[in-house]
């Protein structure tokens, strides 16, 4: 069981247009994902809500995430907790109906007859959450989220399926230890359920800043008409100059998964390309182009008799993508391939 954090009790009993709240804490884990049931009795009558709380950096990404299962899991309002939510932020959660509530009391709640709505107050400089944490560590974090059982697997085990040395390991290990992301019991180590979701919103920081832009290696326009007859041209061409390890990514990947929604653009993962691979594929840079060539870190996004990087690579990369309906795809890749990870591993 984990208690919310009191300063945003404190801020909820100071809104005005409620009279007083009645806070229920639930079992660890608690399905679906939410950490309190928080009845709040109001001028306008009786309201309940889910509360939802993330402890760690909250990003675009991460909203893109809770606003998708929120659609698709929460049978009553919802009220989001975090450090910090600005206004850019705010306007999304809100936009998608989430109520939001920070330790500044910034906050929207719009519940039956009650609005409420506080954007514009700061707090005094926090740590960031992400200090200290380098593309290696995030690296790390994304194998021990990926694959929980590597969370017990010795240095070694690790490092090769992050792609890094033992150190990082090592530190970033001790790290969630210190922050109570993960628990040593007498069994071996495991994560806390509901702090999984707080290293995911930790890990799609780490992959938009930091582990993403070093493992770009161009985006390109081409002239093909479809992104299967793009593939088909790829596959041929790295079959020409003797690639014979690549992974789809994206949206490529994601129809592979779930054969839910293939997007526009095709990202591929190799290690390496050879110099006229632009000549061969007729592609022109291009930032917003259909084409991305990426790399893809250790030996876990490049499992034999895999057509796709890791599932949990597939979603950072579909949340980038601007439309709901690659979220919701993006979704069914988590629903389908990482939650059951993390289930079994409960």
């Amino acid at each position: 069981m984990r208690d919310l954090e009191q300063i945003y009790l404190d801020h909820l009993q100071q809104i005005a247009g409620i009279i007083s709240y009645k806070l229920e804490t639930t079992p660890d884990p608690p399905k679906p994902a939410y950490d309190a049931t928080i009845t709040l009795q109001t001028k306008t009558g009786e309201q309940r809500l889910f509360a939802l709380e993330y402890r760690s950096h909250l990003t675009h990404k991460t909203a893109d995430h809770i606003i998708t299962q929120a659609r698709q899991q929460s049978p009553q309002p919802l009220l989001l907790l975090a450090p910090s939510i600005g206004v850019p932020l705010g306007a999304k959660l809100a936009n998608a109906g989430i109520n939001y509530l920070d330790r500044s009391g910034n906050c929207h709640i719009a519940i039956g007859a009650l609005y409420v709505h506080v954007e514009g107050r700061t707090a005094p400089p926090q740590p960031s959450t992400d200090k200290g944490l380098r593309s290696a560590g995030y690296q790390v974090l994304f194998c021990f989220l990926g694959d929980p059982a590597l969370i017990n697997a010795t240095v070694r085990v690790v490092a090769t399926a992050a792609g890094v040395s033992r150190q990082p390991v090592s530190d970033t290990k001790r790290r969630l230890l210190d922050d109570e992301y993960i628990v040593k019991t007498g069994h071996g180590f495991r994560w806390i359920p509901r702090r999984q979701q707080d290293a995911l919103s930790l890990w799609l920081h780490g992959y938009e800043t930091t582990v993403r832009p070093s493992l770009v290696w161009g985006a390109y326009r081409t002239s093909d008409a479809s992104p299967e007859d793009l593939e088909n041209r790829i596959v041929s061409t790295f079959n020409d100059v003797g690639i014979s390890e690549f992974r789809w990514g994206g949206s490529a990947a994601g129809f592979r998964l779930t054969e839910y929604y293939r997007g526009e653009r095709t990202i591929v993962h190799v290690h390496a390309t050879p110099g006229d691979l632009r000549q061969r594929l007729r592609m022109l840079s291009d930032p917003r182009g259909n084409l991305v060539l990426m790399n893809a870190f250790g030996e876990i996004n490049w499992q034999v008799d895999q057509q796709t990087v890791h599932p949990l690579l597939v979603y950072s990369e579909m949340l980038r993508e601007k439309s709901e309906r690659a979220h919701e795809a993006a979704q069914e890749v988590f629903d389908k391939h990482v939650q059951p990870l993390w289930s079994n591993a409960a």
